[in-house]
């Protein structure tokens, strides 16, 4: 989006129809070069979920106990091939991924005698 928004106007930023190209007139990446031919992708898994239970042992004593949890998994991959158009111009691949967890549990008692 950032060379679409700071590039040049000036210029027609489809591929050449014989060679398949991308004009290299700006500065930074030809936004639709980038749209075409990198791949950006995310993944995320989310869990949430909690459990309660409720315990009345003895009259007028009752025991609440709750279990929650919170928990994702998130990859990320960016990928930018070999002859991308770009101040330098790069010949070799680019891709680089990475991984975040996170995992969280809370719990909550009451011991509620009578009222």
């Amino acid at each position: 989006m950032t060379g679409f928004i700071f590039g040049p106007n000036t210029y027609n930023l489809t591929p050449d129809p014989e060679t398949g190209t991308y004009p290299d007139d700006g500065v930074l990446a030809n936004p639709l070069e980038v749209i075409d031919r990198y791949d950006f992708t995310q993944e995320i898994t989310r869990y949430i979920g909690s459990a309660q239970l409720n315990a009345t042992p003895l009259s007028g004593l009752s025991i609440d106990y709750t279990l929650g949890i919170d928990t994702y998994d998130q990859t990320a991959i960016a990928f930018i091939p070999a002859g991308t158009k770009r101040v330098p111009p790069i010949s070799f691949q680019i891709r680089t991924s990475g991984k975040m967890a996170h995992f969280k549990t809370s719990f909550q008692t009451s011991n509620c005698g009578p009222p």
